[in-house]
């Protein structure tokens, strides 16, 4: 039997299968029985009789499913009191189909840890996770691997953080990639509450002339919301 050592989920491969027999054996070739099956499933097969050769070819669709499935090829004639049987291990390659990402705790006062976590669906290979914020790459999340679905493995990245007043409704975008050509994402929005903190801070000193009307710009966020102005 000759395919498959991997194949990416959503394609179809051919598999194909054959034997010599010898000359004594030519007259059986028209009575010879030729099954192929993807587990317990019969696939239809093509015969072909050429010469001693016989082949049989059958075209499987394969999905994360199939991923361990065992193929074999039956072949019985009545040369044979017993079917001779051929198989091989599917190794089916997918990307990951979703990624979650959490926040814990959800809400965090500033000054405080945050633990974000993304995990990927099961894939195989497993996939790589990478962190974003504002555009720029952040290291230094802890990488942990499980076995999942179908045989596959799932990725799990936790990535600590100190929070400040200025992390409040800042994203986070995690990335799950296995070289397949298909990327997932998610975001995490931080919720960090905090005491009021000047964006425009006033002026400690202003010098004015006496009557001229002075115009003061500031302004405070706080979360919760809303900054009182005394």
């Amino acid at each position: 039997m000759k395919p498959i050592g991997m194949d990416v989920a959503g394609r179809s491969f051919q598999l194909e299968t054959g034997t010599n027999e010898g000359e004594d054996k030519l007259q059986l070739a028209a009575e010879k029985a030729r099954r192929i099956y993807k587990g317990e499933e019969e696939i239809p097969t093509s015969l072909l009789l050429e010469a001693n050769i016989s082949r049989a070819t059958a075209e499987i669709e394969v999905t994360p499913v199939d991923n361990g499935v065992k193929v074999t090829c039956e072949v019985s004639n009545p040369a044979t009191p017993h079917s001779l049987t051929i198989s091989k291990v599917l190794t089916v390659l997918f990307p990951p189909w979703e990624v979650t990402g959490s926040a814990f705790p959800n809400t965090v006062e500033a000054g405080t840890m945050v633990n974000l976590t993304c995990e990927s669906s099961s894939s195989v290979p497993p996939a790589n996770l990478t962190w974003r914020s504002d555009g720029a790459r952040i290291e230094g999340a802890v990488v942990r691997r499980s076995q999942a679905a179908f045989g596959g493995t799932s990725t799990i990245s936790t990535l600590q953080l100190m929070t400040t007043a200025e992390d409040n409704g800042r994203i986070f975008e995690c990335e799950a990639d296995n070289g397949l050509g298909t990327v997932m994402d998610t975001r995490i929005d931080l919720n960090v509450l905090h005491s009021p903190v000047w964006l425009v801070s006033p002026p400690p000193q202003m010098d004015v002339f006496e009557g001229v009307d002075v115009v003061i710009t500031a302004a405070a966020a706080s979360n919760p919301g809303p900054v009182r102005y005394i």
